[in-house]
């Protein structure tokens, strides 16, 4: 049976507000991009200024700010770009369970990339199915929020996906709109993932929703309330400084670029 955790890191994507998606995983503090070449860069630029031998310690001298100078344009790259930021600090994974970032790629006007956080939850395989309407419910192993939408990683599609593979049936499944897909090629296989969009119980007859009582336990109440969350609308305020320092960076990095062309 394949590992439906191993997943390509180039997603194909049917969605309404996301492009495409990627899953990345942290590096460790001493390999990222902005810490590990640096670290070496200074130590040789600063070996390079106490020789004795004049034109090295010469190099040491013009190095040492061009190392900072460049080591700041990588910081203020990095807080304006998110592809930048998420290939100094992360590494691509095949697998969700490893994953704990992923980059979002938004859709044309559908508001900006981000990388966010992806929210494991081991013990969603012990707990019970959630029934509404006669429909049943799965606690989602793993999620990730973009623009107020919960993306859930989705088993029971998984399975449904890898069955129409066998039997070369795939028009059908990725003419939904509502699912994040991703297939790796590897040897001829095919190894299909998704992501689905948050499915609240809202589909049924009329004399369902009329026959429906509510839920029987309290243990049933605080599992839709995990799945589904609380009936609450937020509209978080942003903080002006966080605000005020996101657009200081971006000019600045905007009149670098401005400088560098006109260099050019």
């Amino acid at each position: 049976m394949p590992d439906s955790s191993r997943i390509s890191t180039s997603l194909i994507v049917s969605d309404d507000l996301v492009s495409h998606i990627a899953l990345y995983t942290p590096r460790y503090w001493l390999f990222r991009l902005d810490v590990l070449p640096f670290a070496v860069f200074y130590s040789v630029a600063l070996f390079a200024c106490c020789h004795s031998v004049p034109k090295y310690k010469y190099a040491g001298l013009i190095g040492m700010p061009l190392g900072l100078a460049l080591h700041l344009y990588l910081f203020l790259l990095a807080q304006s770009s998110v592809n930048v930021r998420s290939r100094i600090s992360n590494i691509k994974t095949e697998s969700y369970s490893q994953a704990t970032q992923v980059h979002v790629t938004a859709s044309c006007n559908a508001g900006v990339d981000r990388l966010l956080n992806i929210e494991h939850r081991p013990e969603a395989e012990a707990r019970p199915d959630i029934v509404v309407l006669g429909r049943s419910y799965k606690a989602a192993r793993a999620s990730f929020q973009f623009q107020k939408v919960t993306y859930d990683y989705d088993e029971v599609a998984i399975a449904k996906t890898e069955k129409t593979e066998k039997t070369e049936k795939t028009e059908s499944i990725s003419s939904n709109s509502s699912s994040i897909y991703a297939s790796a090629s590897k040897g001829g296989h095919r190894k299909p993932t998704l992501f689905r969009r948050l499915e609240y119980p809202v589909q049924g007859y009329v004399t369902q929703f009329l026959a429906w009582r509510g839920h029987a336990t309290g243990r049933a109440v605080e599992e839709c309330c995990t799945k589904w969350g609380y009936n609450e609308f937020d509209i978080p305020m942003v903080n002006f400084l966080d605000l005020y320092l996101v657009r200081s960076l971006r000019l600045a990095v905007s009149i670098i670029d401005r400088r560098k062309q006109s260099i050019d």
